[in-house]
């Protein structure tokens, strides 16, 4: 039943790669109807070209954010 919230934290790593602020220490609080609206909202003002001042993420931080994903998903969390 857990494995269910691979979605959500997958979803916290898209965010974080959209310029969402990523809580220290790897746990989220993910209020998912606000989440959404920020992810449609990023995804529609990228697919028109709204939006230029988004600023691209290190590796680091995307390797960081899809790691915690996986270890919450293999740890059944």
């Amino acid at each position: 039943m857990r494995r269910r919230q691979l979605p959500a934290n997958l979803a916290v790593t898209a965010a974080t790669a959209a310029g969402a602020p990523f809580p220290p220490g790897g746990r989220t609080t993910v209020d998912e109807a606000a989440l959404g609206e920020v992810l449609v909202g990023r995804v529609r003002d990228a697919i028109l070209g709204l939006r230029t001042d988004i600023a691209v993420p290190s590796a680091a931080v995307l390797n960081g954010g899809l790691a915690c994903a996986l270890t919450n998903f293999h740890s059944c969390r």
